[in-house]
């Protein structure tokens, strides 16, 4: 079996009549943060001009700006990084709870994606604050410096990540709202000794505001993760 020493917050009810005890374990996340991609559009076409990392996660942000021949578009991911370095224990449930708030009336339709062990790792080592990563136009040839790869396969990492849960509910949204993990994200949960890694990706709504709009989905506090566990007494 397995138990969790580092949990935040430990809540035991005790089923006497089987003689187990079931338990749920709270776990702020140890790092949090979000990464924009800033996107231009033009002739002939698009490409990906700057990311930037902002640590801590506060929101989620959809611009789309146009101006005559040219468009640029900023948009966002999240990810959460929880410490499961001190669990012995095996948890049969997994939820995620969100402090969030959202002011339209449309879905964001926020997925819950897994991230691997390497980008949890390459997120867990951003320094507190916000960087930029963009490549420079003004050399020739064109730069690209080594951080802007490095930010863009996080944002690709966290996009493209296996979904593990989803908040489908429409806005607007202020308070409180709790996602089911699935049975794959348990197994990881199970499996790590280690850094464990969600990314959050949503879509974003910009109402009848075209050619220019904006959202922002945002964070009331960070994310915690719920872990239902069972103790069994020695017989």
């Amino acid at each position: 079996m397995r138990s969790v020493l580092i949990s935040i917050l430990t809540l035991t009810l005790c089923l006497s009549a089987q003689g187990a005890c079931a338990g749920l374990i709270t776990l702020d996340p140890t790092t949090t943060g979000s990464i924009r991609q800033q996107e231009t559009c033009g002739r002939p076409g698009c490409f990906a001009l700057q990311y930037s990392s902002t640590n801590p996660l506060n929101d989620l942000g959809f611009w789309f700006i146009y101006n005559i021949g040219s468009s640029t578009v900023n948009s966002s991911v999240g990810y959460l990084l929880f410490d499961l370095s001190g669990m012995i224990e095996t948890a049969y449930s997994a939820t995620l709870e969100l402090d969030l708030r959202y002011a339209t009336n449309a879905n964001p339709g926020l997925k819950i994606g897994a991230l691997d062990a390497t980008i949890a790792a390459d997120l867990s080592s951003n320094p507190v604050g916000t960087q930029y990563g963009a490549i420079d136009l003004s050399t020739s040839p064109i730069t690209i410096p080594a951080l802007y790869s490095q930010l863009a396969g996080q944002y690709f990492a966290i996009s493209s990540g296996t979904e593990l849960g989803m908040l489908s509910q429409s806005g607007p949204l202020d308070g409180l709202y709790s996602v089911s993990l699935s049975n794959s994200a348990l197994d990881s949960i199970n499996a790590t000794s280690g850094l464990f890694g969600l990314g959050l990706t949503w879509t974003a709504n910009t109402g009848n505001q075209f050619p220019n709009g904006a959202d922002l989905l945002s964070f009331n506090g960070p994310p915690r993760l719920v872990l239902g566990h069972t103790d069994v007494p020695l017989p």
